[in-house]
């Protein structure tokens, strides 16, 4: 669905509910506010983690179908590390760190109370060649040994690209104008949750039980 149909669909909502009209910019805003919900709940929302159970019901890597709608926002690189072991993903959209891997083989990412077991191990201490990491902060990754890391593989994902209606306007006539526009990078089947949920944003009520049923289907769907 380009940018163009999104928005008609969204008000046509909003039209049928009689909630009123709402410029471009704000459905854009409510579009974006959605899909990172979206985001975050596929890839593992933390107000699902219960005690005794260390994962959520929907998260990364659970079905293919959560793989597709994220496959657009993943990326890779091959960095280096500084003398001291640090790498800063250079990608400003950065989000979540997948994998990362040195010379196709997986390197550990621990917790500080792993990290600090592992580095008083004798027996478990990481070397040049079986390096651990730490996620130290947005996009910092501390290797250890503390030392210089050649050509080691980042797999991540990106935020998606915040949706622009470009358009031109003649009093109140607005024309859709692809070439200053950004569209939505989701596949179809998400879509139809991003949507349902800028619907929502958008101050749709959705206490009307098919509107509940039709949004909350598609997401406990996964489509």
């Amino acid at each position: 669905m380009t940018i163009k149909e999104i928005h008609d669909f969204v008000l046509l909502l909003l039209n049928k509910h009689n909630t009123g009209y709402s410029t471009p910019g704000e459905i854009d805003s409510a579009l974006d506010r959605a899909q990172m919900w979206y985001f975050n709940r596929l890839y593992g929302n933390i107000e699902e983690y219960q005690p005794g159970r260390p994962v959520p019901r929907v998260a990364y890597g659970m079905t293919q179908a959560i793989h597709d709608h994220l496959s657009p926002f993943k990326e890779s690189a091959q960095q280096s590390s500084n003398s001291s072991g640090v790498i800063t993903i250079s990608n400003a959209n950065y989000l979540h760190l997948l994998s990362i891997s040195k010379s196709n083989k997986t390197i550990p990412i621990l917790s500080e109370d792993e990290v600090a077991y592992r580095l008083d191990s004798h027996i478990l201490a990481p070397s040049s060649t079986e390096p651990i990491a730490k996620i130290s902060g947005d996009g910092v990754i501390q290797l250890y040994p503390k030392e210089t890391h050649s050509n080691v593989d980042l797999d991540y994902l990106v935020r998606p690209a915040k949706p622009v209606f470009g358009f031109t306007q003649s009093g109140r006539t607005i024309t859709y104008a692809s070439n200053s526009s950004t569209q939505m990078q989701w596949n179809e089947p998400a879509l139809n949750a991003i949507v349902m949920r800028a619907v929502n944003y958008l101050g749709v009520n959705l206490e009307d039980a098919l509107a509940i049923q039709y949004s909350e289907g598609k997401i406990q769907q996964g489509t």
